[in-house]
């Protein structure tokens, strides 16, 4: 029973202590959140991202740095009260030693008076027995008659020596008393010396403790002064490795994604290599294939020959049939011709179209895998039988068909990724892209779009399909959608009041992303949108003018009026 109840209070006890340690981990997780601090220099905001670790490591580092200095601080106030104690000690000792030292001199004082009034009556005393030595000299000489007078006087030198026994007990019992007395005041006085002696080498012990204890504060000073110096330089290297780490992680991101279409590309060589190991085993299967067919093909045009065809050499046969097929293939050029001034007209206004809003048609293309325009190939000439070669006539224009296809389809796919329509139907145009005068610091600064100014709430769309690669909240620009239009081309919408995608949604042309609001660094309602190519931005203004040309849109603010759109800023 007795092992039944301890094993409970165990378990009890692993479950409190596993309840106080899941506290504690979501405590540390509140207060230890992700940050970003935003940095703004010469008009360029930087971000940088204070991870959980970050911030563990720099509080670690500065409670051990403070715990370290506020002991350190407490053991020299503890040494200091220690020194000042004995130095009271030292001082109370010296005070004593002069009380000492004047109780002696009053003693010294009191027994020379003693001393001077025992010389007295001791001469006072010699003096008598000096006179009562005088009468017994002077007893023989009398005469008889006399000596009736000598013992008078000897009875009274007898009563008189009685008397004098007495004081001169009492003296000398006072000189023993003295004599104790001053054996005592100096064994005293030993004492007081030795402890004086003690109490000075105490006290030089003490200073030279109380010099190496200063000694040792300006050491630990330095110290606490090279601690947060280095934690200083900890936390710059931590930064910097943030950095190295965040340009690491992009680096290795951009490396897998090259690893994998080095890959695919590999992939595609293999194939492409069986492929022409096969093709080169069957060449001349296929050069007898291409014969048979043109004996199709021209077999109706040649009926007078055909008897002659089997009897002819192979080189003969095959400039025949090219012969006939260059009859068909002139009179299919015209054909193609039309096709090819018809592609090129449609491919003009597409590339006038993109050179309006201000991207370099070049880097368009070259995004969208199109080469620029050019001709080349192998120099094959014609022979004096007048065999065309691979490069006739028909073929060229078959290749600037093809060429001018290809075109108009990648352009196509270009402006169907442009954003050539405004994000709100009825606007004003409270802000403009380029340097102006910033409505919060009064100052000159960079614009980076156009501040689209309308009713508030009203419905914000996608200027041209995509993918939505953020939605939320995002500092200066408070509520935030952007969206990847593919060709390396980006808009973003700032300052709504609601956003209604989410990322990694794949949206349409005019999807509504949200609605117009006044979050973030506003001043009034108004969407600030921005345009970037290669993650540089440009002037959307262009775009919206170019989109005219082609949907012939109405004029911005025809249909929109209002005191709070013409107040409205500029984010």
């Amino acid at each position: 029973m007795k092992l039944t109840t301890d094993w409970r209070l165990d378990v009890r006890a692993i479950l409190i202590l596993k309840n106080m340690f899941s506290a504690l981990r979501r405590l540390l997780a509140l207060v230890y959140r992700e940050r970003d601090l935003i940095l703004r220099t010469n008009g360029l905001v930087r971000y940088v991202r204070l991870t959980r670790e970050i911030q563990v490591t720099a509080s670690v580092v500065a409670i051990a740095v403070f715990g370290w200095a506020f002991g350190m601080t407490a053991l020299w106030e503890i040494q200091q009260d220690v020194i000042d104690e004995k130095i009271g000690q030292l001082k109370d000792s010296e005070v004593a030693y002069g009380d000492l030292l004047n109780e002696i001199l009053i003693y010294q004082g009191k027994i020379a008076g003693t001393t001077e009034q025992l010389q007295r009556k001791h001469a006072y005393v010699l003096k008598k027995l000096g006179d009562s030595h005088l009468v017994k000299t002077s007893l023989p000489r009398h005469t008889e008659k006399k000596r009736d007078i000598g013992e008078i006087h000897s009875e009274k030198n007898i009563k008189f020596r009685q008397s004098l026994r007495i004081p001169l007990a009492q003296i000398d019992s006072e000189l023993e008393q003295i004599t104790e007395m001053t054996n005592h005041l100096e064994n005293s006085l030993l004492k007081v010396k030795v402890r004086l002696a003690r109490a000075e080498f105490e006290r030089g012990s003490y200073s030279k403790r109380g010099g190496s204890m200063q000694d040792q504060i300006f050491d630990l000073r330095d110290q606490l002064v090279e601690s947060r110096a280095r934690a200083a330089r900890l936390d710059l290297m931590n930064n910097d490795l943030d950095r190295n780490l965040q340009s690491a992680r992009e680096s290795h991101a951009h490396i897998v994604q090259e690893r994998s279409v080095l890959e695919w590309r590999k992939r595609e060589l293999e194939k492409k290599l069986l492929s022409a190991q096969s093709h080169i085993d069957g060449l001349e299967r296929d050069f007898s294939a291409v014969i048979e067919t043109l004996e199709q093909t021209t077999g109706g045009r040649a009926e007078d020959r055909i008897d002659m065809l089997p009897g002819m050499p192979l080189r003969e046969r095959a400039k025949f049939f090219l012969d006939e097929l260059a009859n068909l293939h002139n009179s299919q050029e015209v054909v193609l011709e039309q096709l090819r001034e018809r592609t090129s007209s449609d491919v003009k206004d597409a590339e006038r179209i993109i050179k309006m809003s201000g991207l370099d048609l070049d880097k368009v293309l070259k995004l969208a895998g199109v080469a620029p325009n050019g001709r080349g190939g192998p120099a094959i000439g014609v022979t004096e039988n007048g065999v065309g070669t691979l490069k006739s006539a028909l073929v060229s224009t078959l290749d600037d068909v093809e060429g001018h296809i290809l075109r108009w389809e990648a352009l196509k796919s270009i402006l169907k990724s442009l954003p050539l329509i405004s994000p709100i139907d009825h606007y004003h145009l409270a802000s403009r892209f380029g340097k102006r005068r910033d409505p919060f610091t009064k100052r000159r600064s960079m614009h980076y779009g156009l501040d689209l100014a309308g009713w508030n709430r009203s419905p914000v769309f996608a200027t041209a399909e995509g993918v939505v690669v953020f939605s939320g909240r995002k500092g200066r620009f408070g509520r935030m959608v952007e969206v990847d239009h593919g060709n390396g081309l980006r808009t973003r919408y700032a300052h709504l009041f609601k956003t209604s995608v989410r990322k990694g949604q794949k949206i349409g042309h005019r999807h509504q992303i949200g609605l117009l609001g006044n979050t973030g660094r506003s001043t009034g309602p108004h969407v600030h949108y921005e345009v970037l190519f290669n993650g540089k931005q440009i002037d959307p203004l262009k775009f919206i003018k170019a989109g005219r040309n082609v949907f012939k849109e109405p004029k911005a603010g025809d249909h929109f009026e209002s005191k709070r759109g013409k107040n409205a800023d500029k984010g």
